[in-house]
């Protein structure tokens, strides 16, 4: 069940479809935010002006799954903070 301290990057590994719902709520910019692994949907509804109920309400009437869909910054030649990260965890 996804609610208001869902975090937006979870919405995505929990609920098909869930990419278009978010595009129609908050536009395309959301999917390279930095924040979108991070940022829970209330959070993400203050600063987009957006009804957090609706939002929510709609993608729990999404069937549950994965979005198909990779979300974060693109890598940057030379080491972005992907690399930081992962070589961290190695």
């Amino acid at each position: 069940m996804i609610s208001g301290d869902t975090l937006i990057g979870d919405v995505f590994r929990l609920k098909a479809g869930a990419d278009a719902v978010i595009r129609g709520h908050f536009g395309e910019g959301c999917f390279s935010c930095p924040a979108i692994t991070t940022e829970p949907l209330s959070m993400a509804c203050v600063m987009h002006g957006t009804d957090l109920d609706n939002l929510v309400a709609d993608l729990n009437a999404l069937p549950d799954g994965e979005t198909d869909i990779q979300i974060g910054l693109p890598e940057r030649s030379g080491g972005g903070l992907l690399s930081r990260l992962r070589k961290r965890q190695s």
